[in-house]
């Protein structure tokens, strides 16, 4: 064996075990990441489910919820009664409208958050896919993207205090923020910018911290 034929023997067995590291590193990221969110469904089930508070705040936003159903304003002068929180109304909104074809309880809020955290991984993966669509793997590696954002979404709960499935507009935000930049750059037309401002204006109305977010898209 000549040296050309040594170095071209040996460029091929470095990009094939490159190749295989990378697999092998996809799979174990999978792998980890679905049975993670395996292992969570029946702890998230369990709080769903939980008839009371889960954290203070919970209680507040069911109370809010009460008030709208009342026909009370939000924003009015605080008293012993009543103080509104320090976050825009729409959670509460979307809470109330969708209380109106159910018994208003935790679980209304709660089912808008869960359902956030799998419509954020749901935008990532067709994100992924739209990015990578050449590729012959695009679909299947949207789908890992997905899993691997849901399953960072839930690794959070272990440094942020559990928040994002309970009754609270934090996972809602996120996926009207997500959605809405999404949109923005995968969009190419006037609909679809509009459409973009649309979702991001209702991640603003859910949580007034997309300010920033909007003005770095801009």
């Amino acid at each position: 064996m000549n040296l050309f034929t040594e170095k071209k023997a040996g460029r091929f067995f470095s990009a094939w075990s490159g190749q295989i590291f990378l697999l092998t590193l996809l799979f174990c990221t999978f792998v980890i990441s679905f049975y993670t969110i395996i292992k969570f469904i029946p702890f998230l089930f369990s709080r769903f489910t939980y008839p009371a508070d889960l954290e203070w705040m919970e209680g507040g936003v069911m109370t809010h919820i009460i008030e709208i159903g009342a026909g009370n304003s939000l924003y009015r002068e605080p008293s012993v009664d009543f103080i509104p929180f320090a976050y825009t109304p729409f959670y509460y909104y979307v809470s109330y409208a969708v209380s109106l074809g159910f018994k208003l309880s935790y679980q209304i809020p709660r089912a808008i958050s869960l359902i956030s955290i799998v419509g954020t991984g749901a935008i990532i993966s067709v994100i992924i896919v739209r990015v990578l669509k050449p590729l012959r793997f695009a679909i299947p590696l949207g789908i890992f993207g997905g899993i691997v954002a849901i399953f960072l979404i839930l690794l959070d709960f272990f440094f942020t205090g559990a928040f994002l499935d309970l009754a609270r507009v934090d996972a809602f935000f996120l996926f009207l923020l997500f959605a809405g930049l999404a949109v923005l750059i995968e969009g190419k037309s006037l609909k679809s910018t509009v459409f973009s401002g649309l979702l991001l204006a209702c991640a603003f109305w859910t949580k007034q911290t997309a300010f920033f977010f909007i003005i770095t898209a801009g």
